[in-house]
């Protein structure tokens, strides 16, 4: 417990710090949709959200995680495994702050499950995965393979157990001595985006033939998908006394788009007519959303900054910053992602400046947060640079 407690203090004085607080400052800014100089960096990687995360940062640290064990983790928890917890996740707030470089205020709520769960516990509207036992990878396995299947789907409710909430929380918050805020995000999950939620209970190749063949199927299917969201969310908003019962993501309490989401897959026209109206319904439910696809939606951004309470928009490689600027119009925050085949750590500083001067060319006096990995040497030395470009 004794080095528990002086991770504790460590996150309490970083908290406090006058570099947490410029952090804290910027993102305030740019939620305002400010145009924030110098350009926000932020470490996609630093949330700890995600498997491969969580394995290189428990390397990293040596406090070597089983991600399977703590993915199944849901039950009652007993305190020494809850303290394993605890400890890698303090060090990896403390490490990841001070080694980032870069704009993301500190976190100091300690999550139960370390945000894992969602890739193990049931789907509310029955989603089914499996995992690839060499990669790890999971992968969504179709359950609908007619329309008397989507008969059968009805509108979940959200299942809340308060004892065990409350015996999840006691065990972290007696480690922690009531010192920070926990997050039970072993609780029930939430549904998640409307067309990749689609997309898992149908098949991508499925939806994209329906599109064609069978457009009324796949209105059936948004239109439960939209209203499942809708019901779900909503009671575990009064059940919980507010909030989503999802955990935010980029500062957004619902994640919309997924990579199928995608104009070199269907033209525009598919997204207005079989996507953008159930994102609309769905998005009435959240305070505020953020879109990710990993595709080129370059046709699609002035559309999807209408949807409402949008305030964050990834913008890939395959997609063009230009054409999102002018289509946004400082309406939403643009993240830019580089393009993660190209290795920071790898290249000159002249190759640097290029794609620095790629991105700075479009302008900098609008929404923009960058998405590099500025924990690296290669990361620190693209942000100096971009920043010098863009000044």
């Amino acid at each position: 417990m004794s080095s528990i407690r002086r991770l504790i203090a460590e996150v309490e004085r970083l908290d406090q710090s006058d570099e947490n607080r410029r952090r804290i400052d910027v993102q305030a800014r740019l939620n305002r949709l400010e145009a924030v100089h110098p350009t926000p960096f932020n470490s996609f990687s630093l949330g700890g959200l995600f498997p491969i995360v969580v394995i290189g940062w428990s390397r990293r640290l040596n406090r070597p995680m089983d991600v399977e064990q703590v993915g199944k983790a849901t039950g009652p928890l007993d305190s020494d495994y809850a303290a394993r917890l605890v400890e890698f996740q303090l060090l990896q707030k403390t490490e990841a702050f001070r080694e980032s470089g870069d704009d993301i205020p500190l976190n100091t709520a300690v999550g139960t499950n370390l945000g894992l769960c969602w890739l193990y516990r049931s789907s509310p509207v029955g989603e089914r995965y499996q995992s690839d036992p060499q990669s790890g990878a999971f992968q969504a396995v179709p359950i609908l393979e007619t329309e008397q299947d989507l008969d059968r789907l009805t509108i979940p409710h959200y299942e809340y157990d308060q004892a065990l909430h409350e015996q999840r929380v006691g065990v972290f918050q007696e480690i922690l001595e009531g010192r920070l805020p926990v997050i039970d995000d072993g609780l029930p999950g939430g549904i998640g985006a409307p067309f990749q939620t689609a997309n898992n209970l149908r098949g991508v190749q499925e939806i994209l033939e329906d599109f064609l063949l069978r457009p009324h199927l796949v209105h059936r299917l948004m239109d439960y998908v939209s209203s499942a969201i809708v019901s779900y969310v909503g009671e575990a908003g009064a059940v919980r006394g507010g909030g989503t019962g999802t955990p935010s993501v980029f500062g957004c309490s619902g994640v919309f788009g997924c990579d199928e989401v995608n104009c070199d897959l269907f033209p525009p026209r598919y997204y207005e007519e079989f996507i953008y109206p159930y994102e609309c319904r769905a998005a009435a439910v959240y305070d505020t959303i953020y879109y990710h696809s990993c595709a080129n939606i370059t046709p699609l951004f002035g559309k999807i900054a209408t949807v409402p309470n949008m305030r964050r928009i990834h913008v890939s490689p395959w997609s063009d910053l230009r054409a999102a600027r002018e289509a946004t119009q400082g309406t939403v925050i643009l993240e830019k992602w580089l393009d993660p085949n190209v290795n920071l750590n790898g290249i000159s500083e002249e190759e640097m400046r290029r794609i620095a001067v790629e991105i700075t060319d479009v302008g900098v006096d609008y929404p923009l947060d960058m998405r590099v990995e500025t924990n690296t040497p290669g990361g620190k030395r693209f942000r100096d640079i971009f920043r010098k470009e863009a000044a």
